[in-house]
């Protein structure tokens, strides 16, 4: 190999290294101190009580019965997903930090929305430039739905990262378009479904959200609603 070419090699390597390196640091550093001042306010008002709606319920499911008589216990319509998800983190948490299920509850609720702030994130890579995302970051931590369901144990703690995570999903299907992203996208709706029957009202607004955002055209949208409604039934 004639040394030109070689140093042409060593300098698309080197470019596609120094590329990588800023796209994670964008990643990693970009909302980063902004992080680190907000998740430790959250985690200071996370309850060690239950304060709302049937939080009580799911705690006397899963401290009283097994995994697999729980995810088959509650009222209607049941919260399979959700039981089994509460269930096996919950008991970790209880047996790892010595907590009571109560603040054990709330605390899954807290770790969820990170998961849901994470993912938001990664959404704003796709619809705003570098300097509006850090903004929107900040809108959306504030934003009292989130505070509540990272901060208290709801349905909506788990329900709404895996709509957020549907959305990204989605968004990388449309760019990449690859099975793997296809497939991920159905399995989110079907987790969605198994938290809450509530999810068939959430499931439209994905796609109205991605075509609004001028992503994806309206023709290509109908090639994957059928697929959806397969996972839906």
């Amino acid at each position: 190999m004639d040394l030109p070419h070689r140093e042409m090699l060593y300098m698309r390597k080197k470019k596609w290294w120094s590329n990588k390196l800023e796209s994670k640091w964008q990643l990693l550093y970009g909302p980063l101190p902004f992080l680190l001042l907000l998740l430790p306010l959250y985690f200071l008002a996370v309850n060690k009580s239950l304060l709302f709606y049937d939080a009580p319920e799911y705690i006397k499911i899963i401290s009283e019965n097994s995994f697999l008589k729980a995810i088959s216990m509650g009222h209607q319509p049941i919260h399979p997903v959700f039981i089994a998800d509460l269930w096996i983190s919950m008991r970790l948490m209880q047996f790892v930090f010595n907590i009571s299920y109560e603040y054990a509850a709330n605390l899954y609720a807290y770790l969820n929305g990170i998961v849901g702030v994470i993912i938001f994130w990664k959404i704003t890579k796709y619809l705003l430039k570098e300097r509006l995302r850090i903004a929107a970051l900040a809108i959306f931590c504030l934003f009292p739905v989130v505070f509540i369901t990272s901060t208290n144990l709801l349905v909506e703690s788990l329900l709404f990262p895996l709509y957020l995570f549907s959305i990204y999903i989605l968004l990388n299907y449309y760019k990449n378009k690859t099975r793997k992203h296809l497939y991920l996208f159905l399995l989110s709706i079907f987790l969605m479904l198994g938290v809450h029957v509530q999810a068939l009202l959430w499931i439209p607004t994905i796609f109205i959200f991605i075509f609004l955002t001028g992503k994806t055209k309206a023709l290509e949208l109908k090639k994957i609603i059928p697929k959806t409604l397969f996972a839906v039934i």
